[in-house]
């Protein structure tokens, strides 16, 4: 989803019900919720580095203001095949 390697291939058949976007805005939105909680991970913190030098579309959703209060989801994917 973010990025172009091998695991771009295995998410790519996945839909969210609202699409794409919306999708990555929840995976960044549920990361900016798990930085606060896991403030001395040194991986976490690479990893969203990693993610916001690697993807445009990552950076993007990282930067906007997050909402002070989310109300939760429930996340519908659907499959095109089966994995």
């Amino acid at each position: 989803m973010f990025g172009n390697g091998p695991a771009l291939d295995v998410m790519y058949p996945l839909q969210h019900a609202a699409g794409r976007a919306a999708f990555e805005a929840s995976i960044v939105a549920d990361l900016k919720d798990a930085m606060p909680r896991y403030s001395q991970d040194a991986q976490l913190e690479r990893l969203v580095q990693e993610l916001r030098h690697a993807s445009d579309a990552f950076a993007h959703h990282w930067d906007r203001p997050h909402p002070a209060h989310r109300q939760p989801q429930h996340r519908e994917l659907q499959a095109d095949r089966k994995i």
